[in-house]
C-alpha cells in the first residue's frame, strides 16, 4: 500500500497535469473568453503545488529515529530505558529497540514493593540488564540476579560436553512432548526436548552435549544420567 504522503504527492502531480491541459485549451480554444485568467490560475496553483511538494519531500527525506534490534542484545547486557506505562504487575519500557521492554514488579529492586508506582513513574529512566528476549518484548531486571554472574552464552560451543543439573520438566504444546531445563552454569538455563515420560527428576546430575547456542538460548542433548542431588 502507498503511504499517505505518496498518495498526496501523486494527487498534486495529477492536479499539475490538469492545470497544464487547461492552460493549453485557453491558447487554442475558439472562445478564449471562457478561459480568461487561466494562466494566472495556473501560476497560483503551480506555486501552491511546489510548496506542498516541497513539504512532502522534506517530510519523507527526514530520517526517522533509527532503532536498534533486540536480536543483537546479549543476555545480562546492560541497557537504559524510559518508562512508558505503569501496570499492576510491572512496567513497559522504551529501550530504543524494535521491541518494547518489560520489567516485572519483583525485578525493580531488592526491596519488596506493593506497586510499581511506589518506585517509578512514566518518563523515568532506568538502567537494567537483559534477563531474556521473547518474541515481542525484552524482559529486563534492575535486581542483581545470580544468573547475571554466570558464564555468557558466547563461551559455549556446539559439541561441548558439559555437566548439568536438572532444573525442571515441563510440557510443550506438541502432544506427548516434554521440555527439560538444565543448569549448565550459563546466564540462562539450557533445554532439551523429549517425548513421553522421563526418568529425570529435579536435582539430578547429568551429562549433556550442546546442540545449538545463540545469543539468547542454548539447547542440549542428554548423554547420561549421573547421581541425584542430595
Amino acid at each position: 500500500m502507498h503511504s499517505p504522503l505518496r498518495r498526496r504527492e501523486s494527487a498534486f502531480r495529477m492536479l499539475a497535469a490538469l492545470i497544464a491541459c487547461y492552460s493549453s485549451i485557453q491558447t487554442i480554444g475558439p472562445t478564449k473568453r471562457l478561459f480568461v485568467g487561466a494562466p494566472q490560475h495556473k501560476q497560483n496553483v503551480q506555486s501552491l503545488l511546489q510548496q506542498h511538494l516541497f513539504q512532502v519531500h522534506s517530510t519523507t527525506a527526514s530520517p526517522s529515529t533509527k532503532r536498534g534490534r533486540a536480536s543483537d542484545l546479549d543476555l545480562a547486557q546492560e541497557v537504559t530505558g524510559t518508562v512508558t506505562q505503569i501496570l499492576d504487575f510491572g512496567a513497559e519500557l522504551d529501550l530504543g529497540l524494535d521491541m518494547r521492554g518489560w520489567i516485572a514488579m519483583a525485578d525493580f529492586g531488592e526491596k519488596r514493593i506493593g506497586h510499581v508506582s511506589e518506585v517509578a513513574a512514566v518518563g523515568d529512566q532506568v538502567r537494567a540488564r537483559v534477563l531474556y528476549v521473547k518474541r515481542n518484548e525484552v524482559v529486563v531486571s534492575i535486581k542483581d540476579r545470580p544468573e547475571f554472574a554466570k558464564r555468557p552464552l558466547s563461551e559455549f560451543t556446539e559439541g561441548d560436553e558439559i555437566d548439568a543439573t536438572v532444573q525442571g520438566i515441563g510440557k510443550t504444546r506438541r502432544a506427548g512432548a516434554t521440555v527439560i531445563y538444565f543448569d549448565v552454569g550459563a546466564v540462562t538455563h539450557a533445554y532439551a526436548l523429549g517425548r513421553g515420560e522421563t526418568v529425570l527428576q529435579k536435582g539430578m546430575k547429568v551429562k549433556v552435549k550442546v546442540n545449538e547456542v545463540s545469543r539468547h538460548s542454548i539447547s542440549v542433548a542428554l548423554l547420561e544420567k549421573q547421581d541425584s542431588m542430595s
